[in-house]
């Protein structure tokens, strides 16, 4: 189990973008890790997103890793995420 979320993002990347600043200063609560990165690729692979890209290729960044270890994908997906956690 991981300690924090992890926030998967790429560089130029305008959903990624859009996600953070979409959730704020909830930023400071997750890791963000850069899929071009070394660590990025290894979150990448042993979570199997790269499977997942390779089967479905809609899918693009960021993903989100929550502390469940469930991965999260697409800008909508994990803005709704974070509302219903504050909503909680």
């Amino acid at each position: 189990m991981i300690d924090k979320p992890i926030l998967i993002t790429k560089d130029d990347c305008q959903r990624c973008d859009f996600v953070k600043e979409k959730i704020g200063e909830r930023l400071r609560e997750l890791e963000i890790v850069n899929a071009d990165d070394v660590e990025g690729k290894v979150y990448m692979s042993y979570y199997q997103i790269y499977g997942t890209m390779e089967q479905d290729d809609q899918i693009q960044f960021p993903f989100l890793i929550t502390v469940d270890e469930d991965v999260i994908h697409g800008t909508i997906a994990i803005k709704n995420h974070f509302l219903k956690r504050s909503d909680a």
